[in-house]
């Protein structure tokens, strides 16, 4: 988890909890960052989509979760 102030410091200056998250990244990567060479790779990408994914299943799937509402 990141807690970078790009696009969550307004909410976090609100009261709001804010995390992001980003791409799992190899060494030489971590060195670019930010720079003009800046670049992730297709395996950390993929990684990355992994998270987001997985969360989303896990909650539409959770009692009292939207789906699970939608079926009863």
């Amino acid at each position: 988890m990141l807690t970078g102030a790009t696009d969550s410091a307004q909410l976090r200056a609100k009261g709001v909890q804010c995390y992001g998250v980003g791409s799992v990244l190899t060494e030489g990567e971590t060195s670019r960052v930010h720079g003009n060479d800046e670049r992730l790779s297709i395996a950390g990408l993929g990684k990355f989509l992994e998270f987001p994914y997985a969360a989303v299943i896990d909650i539409a799937a959770a009692p009292g979760g939207r789906a699970s509402s939608r079926a009863n």
